[in-house]
């Protein structure tokens, strides 16, 4: 069998289970056989060993059976990176790329501004996607940068995860990454940080059981955000002024729907400089805001 009459095969067994079989079935043949984007297009004949279509066939069902393809192979590529992507863990978004540009945005600032050390925090982590994307592409604008990374999450998996994708990623010797286990800021007590990032449970809970099969399996913890999907966003807005500086940012990831309530919810806590960002799609995705000294009185 080649790649060619593979991708044909895989593509009409995932017809009715995925909204992009073609695609799905490239990534599990890419997978399988080792090859590259350009191999895969350049070189249809190359043969697919029965082995290798085993192993193909194992993938393609679990992706019938209603597994994400990130699920399925074990990793998903977010910005730059390819990063370790085990059930368990919320599966890295093309949009959630929005916040990391923005915050890198924000950072590169300052560092023009004469800053040469930032503390960036990734609350409710995950795979650590946001953080480790925005302290290596901060570093690759700004060599020389001091970055101390901490990620924090309630999950132990997703603290394995993001621990695995860091040592993985983050090589460079101007960055030190630090894991914390716990909710929210329980673990964070004394720190303060320069970035505050986070793509925190936002979905409404009645939502929930519509969602499609694959996305209902991934962590209810890291999906269910309460009644109106702000449950965990209030807290964080109102616990996150005790590790902040006066302009330190904080940069949060809403629903489609979401961004004029962040925004009043900024408003209330007295930050300022209040922004709600478009995703690429034109929803509003991102809502950042400056903590203000006034937070504090």
């Amino acid at each position: 069998m080649t790649i060619k009459q593979c991708l044909s095969h895989c593509t009409s067994v995932l017809e009715k289970h995925s909204d992009t079989p073609a695609l799905d079935s490239r990534i599990f043949i890419e997978e399988v056989c080792g090859i590259s984007d350009t191999d895969f297009l350049i070189h249809p004949e190359t043969e697919v060993s029965p082995q290798q279509f085993e192993k193909i066939k194992t993938l393609l069902d679990r992706r019938v059976s209603g597994f994400s393809v990130a699920y399925a192979v074990g990793h998903k590529w977010f910005y730059r990176h390819n990063f370790k992507t085990p059930e368990g863990v919320l599966v890295p978004r093309p949009d959630t790329e929005t916040l990391v540009e923005n915050a890198v945005e924000y950072a590169t600032g300052r560092i023009d501004g004469g800053k040469t050390k930032l503390r960036i925090l990734d609350l409710c982590a995950g795979t650590g996607c946001i953080g480790i994307s925005t302290a290596d592409e901060i570093l690759r604008r700004r060599a020389g940068t001091e970055i101390e990374l901490h990620m924090s999450d309630i999950s132990g998996v997703a603290y394995k995860t993001f621990t695995e994708n860091a040592q993985n990623i983050l090589t460079q010797s101007s960055v030190s990454v630090h894991g914390h286990l716990g909710d929210l800021f329980s673990p964070l007590a004394g720190l303060k940080f320069d970035m505050i990032l986070t793509n925190p449970p936002y979905i409404e809970s009645s939502v929930i059981p519509t969602l499609s099969p694959e996305v209902r399996r991934e962590p209810l913890l890291a999906l269910d955000g309460g009644e109106d999907g702000l449950d965990i966003i209030r807290k964080i807005i109102v616990l996150s002024p005790m590790h902040m500086h006066a302009g330190s940012l904080l940069m949060i990831e809403g629903g489609y729907n979401q961004g004029p309530a962040i925004r009043t919810l900024l408003e209330k806590n007295l930050f300022s400089d209040i922004e709600v960002i478009k995703d690429l799609g034109g929803n509003d995705r991102v809502v950042s805001g400056l903590c203000n000294t006034l937070n504090f009185a």
